[in-house]
C-alpha cells in the first residue's frame, strides 16, 4: 500500500540490513512524509545517518522521536550514542542517565555511561557504572574489560587484572583483553608475564598487529633486541602503515648501534606522521652518534619546532652545535635547556634516546 507508512518502514528496514543505508533513508523519509507521527520511522532514519557518521543529522531525528514519545528508552540511548560519537559526552551522559531512569535494568546503558565518564576521565564514577553493568549482567564481559582500564588509570593495577582475567574468562577469544592485561603487567614490570599475555593474543587472532607490537615493547624492556625487531617487522608486515612499529624497532636498532637501519625506520615513521617528535629527535641521535652533526641539528630543530619544551632536543643540539664549533648557538641551547629544567644535567642529559 503505497499510503501506508508502515510499508515504507518494513522497506526500509529491509534495506538497513544489508547496509543499504541510502536507500533505508529514502523509505523511512517517505514514511515520514506519510504519518508525521511515526517514532520508528525517526528513529530507523537516526539509525541509518548514524551508520554513515552523520551524528547531527541522527540526533535531530532521535530528538523528534524523543518529543513524540519521551518515555521512549531506545531514543535517549542512541541519541547519547550520536553525541558520544561527536565527543559531546556531558550530553550523552544526559542522555544515558535519562535512558536508565526509564530502563534501569539495561545492563548495556550502564557501560555507554562509564565509557562517556572514562572519556571525561572521572575513572571512579566510571568504575562506578561499570559495576553497576557488571551486577545487573555478570557474564558481560565488555563490562569487566572497561572497568579494568578505569582500574589502570587509577593505578590499581592488581585490580585490573582482575577485571581482565575476568573478561578473558568469559570471552576467551577476544585478543584485546589478552592485550591489555599484558599491558597492565607490564606497568607492574612483569615483562615475562605480560609477554605471555600477547602470545595468548596472538594465539588468539594471528593477525593481530597490536599483539606483536606490544610484545616487541615487552621484549625490548628485556633487552631482548632481536626478538622486539622480529615482531615489531611482524606488526608492519601485518599492517603497513603502523607508525608506531616502525619507530619503536628503530628504537630496537638504535639500541644495537645498527643506526642506519635505525635511521631507516625513523625515516619512515616521520612519512608516515610528519609530527612525530620522537621519530625526528631519535634520528638526530642516530646521526649524532655517526657524527652527522648538521643533519642531528637538522632533526633537532625539528623536534623544538614541534615541541618547544623538548628539554634533550636542546642539550643535544647544543653538543652537535659544539661539536661543529658553533659556540655561540650551543651556549643558547644549553641555556635555554637550564632555563626549561634547572634541574638538568647537562653532560648527562647529551645524546640519550
Amino acid at each position: 500500500n503505497p499510503n501506508d507508512s508502515t510499508t515504507y518502514d518494513n522497506r526500509g528496514l529491509a534495506y538497513y540490513e544489508p547496509q543499504n543505508y541510502i536507500q533505508a533513508i529514502r523509505d523511512y523519509t517517505q514514511a515520514i512524509k506519510l504519518d508525521p507521527k511515526d517514532v520508528s520511522a525517526y528513529k530507523n532514519r537516526g539509525n541509518a545517518y548514524s551508520e554513515q557518521k552523520k551524528y547531527k543529522k541522527a540526533i535531530a531525528d532521535y530528538t523528534q522521536a524523543i518529543k513524540l514519545d519521551p518515555e521512549d528508552a531506545d531514543a535517549y540511548k542512541n541519541r547519547g550514542l550520536a553525541y558520544y560519537k561527536l565527543q559531546n559526552y556531558i550530553q550523552a551522559i544526559e542522555d544515558y542517565i535519562q535512558a536508565i531512569a526509564l530502563n534501569p535494568k539495561y545492563a548495556d546503558l550502564c557501560n555507554n555511561l562509564g565509557n562517556a565518564y572514562y572519556k571525561l576521565q572521572n575513572y571512579d564514577q566510571a568504575i562506578k557504572d561499570f559495576t553497576q553493568a557488571i551486577e545487573l549482567d555478570p557474564k558481560d564481559a565488555r563490562a569487566y574489560f572497561n572497568r579494568g582500564k578505569a582500574y589502570i588509570k587509577l593505578q590499581n593495577y592488581d585490580q585490573a587484572i582482575k577485571d581482565f582475567t575476568q573478561a578473558i574468562e568469559l570471552d576467551p577469544k577476544n585478543a584485546s583483553y589478552c592485550n591489555n592485561r599484558g599491558k597492565t603487567y607490564i606497568k607492574l614490570r612483569n615483562y615475562d608475564q605480560a609477554i605471555e599475555n600477547y602470545i595468548r593474543a596472538i594465539e588468539v587472532d594471528p593477525k593481530d598487529a597490536v599483539a606483536y607490537f606490544n610484545r616487541g615493547k615487552a621484549y625490548i624492556k628485556l633487552q631482548n633486541y632481536d626478538q622486539a625487531i622480529k615482531d615489531f617487522t611482524q606488526a608492519i608486515e601485518l599492517d603497513p602503515k603502523y607508525v608506531k612499529a616502525y619507530y619503536n624497532r628503530g628504537v630496537a636498532y638504535s639500541d644495537q648501534k645498527k643506526h642506519n637501519k635505525a635511521i631507516a625506520d625513523y625515516t619512515k615513521a616521520i612519512e608516515l606522521d610528519p609530527s612525530y617528535v620522537k621519530a625526528y629527535y631519535n634520528r638526530g641521535v642516530a646521526y649524532s652518534d655517526q657524527k652527522k652533526h648538521s643533519k642531528a641539528i637538522a632533526d633537532y630543530t625539528k623536534a623544538i619546532e614541534l615541541d618547544p619544551k623538548y628539554v634533550k632536543a636542546y642539550s643535544n643540539r647544543a653538543m652537535a652545535y659544539f661539536l661543529t664549533q658553533n659556540y655561540k648557538q650551543a651556549i643558547e641551547d644549553y641555556r635555554q635547556a637550564i632555563k626549561l629544567d634547572p634541574r638538568i644535567d647537562i653532560m648527562e642529559d647529551m645524546i640519550i634516546p
